[in-house]
């Protein structure tokens, strides 16, 4: 998030100056980056829209990948910790998922064997206090979605996502569409300046080159 602010800060300060000064240099290349972020945005989503189904699998295995690391950085915990307890799912397929991660494998002997973190527990949505306790033991002998729906989250996290991306998927678009219509306003306006700023260039060295050509005359 600090990156892409500080790249915006930078081409809207490019811009800023282009138009001040009149630089055709600084406009074309706030005016040229600005569409071809347009454009990776359009094709993303028309990409993510037409491969959906492999977008899934992506997804999954992200979170897949996140959940081995899970110990290993905190962003990715909280993000997880987040994840989980927003979308009230366990896991990226489901909550076996947590096998992956070296501490709540089954195969060690640790106290958190078996194990899926406290996000994972309903109790968690609800108590002030979450017991990070709460899903001890958990996945011990390789129980069912019936027989632990009761303490915590079954479905994984990919479904989740992708339910709600189903069910959001208007506010998806007007959202989509309030951010790129700006882009593309300020893109035809920038170009539309750059052709006004060099026709009053032309105007001038016109105007000069005629001025030096009757005074030439004269002399």
């Amino acid at each position: 998030m600090i990156a892409v602010g500080a790249f915006m800060f930078i081409l809207g300060f490019i811009g800023c100056i282009g138009t001040l000064r009149e630089n055709i240099i600084l406009l074309q290349i706030f005016a040229w980056t600005l569409a071809v972020v347009f454009a990776l945005q359009l094709i993303t989503a028309i990409v993510a829209f037409v491969f959906r189904n492999k977008a899934s699998a992506l997804v999954s295995d992200g979170i897949r990948g996140a959940i081995e690391d899970y110990y290993n950085d905190p962003d990715i915990h909280f993000a997880i910790d987040t994840l989980q307890q927003e979308f009230e799912c366990c896991g990226g397929y489901d909550f076996n998922d947590w096998d992956n991660n070296i501490y709540f494998t089954c195969g060690q002997r640790g106290p958190t064997a078996c194990a899926v973190p406290y996000s994972c527990c309903i109790s968690t949505k609800v108590d002030m206090v979450p017991n990070t306790q709460c899903g001890y033991k958990v996945r011990e002998n390789s129980p069912t979605r019936f027989d632990v729906d009761n303490m915590i989250f079954v479905r994984g996290c990919t479904d989740a996502m992708k339910l709600w991306a189903e069910d959001n998927l208007k506010t998806m678009a007007v959202v989509v569409l309030v951010l790129a219509i700006p882009q593309l306003f300020g893109c035809c306006l920038a170009f539309y300046f750059i052709l006004q700023v060099r026709e009053e260039q032309n105007q001038f060295d016109y105007g000069k080159a005629k001025n030096e050509d009757e005074g030439a005359r004269m002399k």
